[in-house]
């Protein structure tokens, strides 16, 4: 059995870790499940997580309305004019 080293920085493509057959095998069949569904958000991919740049698209959106939300909370209560309508805090009028 061959080894297998990761490079330098430590990664490593999926195509280098399963070898060129398997890698062939495993991407024909994401491509024979793509090919039967006509909406690409849908489609099988894999991705490198290892760096924790993958959020979800429903956990992006639940975050992104609950800080909508806060912000227009923040600025229907701001009295002291410090928050400016893009939601950023002015610390020279306090």
């Amino acid at each position: 059995m061959a080894t297998i080293k990761a490079r330098k920085d430590g990664t490593m493509e999926l195509k280098e870790l399963l070898g060129d057959d398997l890698y062939k095998q495993v991407q024909a069949k994401i491509d024979e499940k793509n090919s039967t569904e006509t909406d690409k958000l849908k489609h099988v991919r894999y991705t490198d997580l290892s760096e924790g740049k993958y959020v979800s698209k429903e956990k992006q959106r639940t975050y992104h309305d609950a800080s909508s939300k806060v912000n227009t909370r923040i600025l229907a209560n701001d009295s002291s004019g410090i928050v400016t309508e893009d939601g950023l805090l002015e610390f020279g009028n306090l």
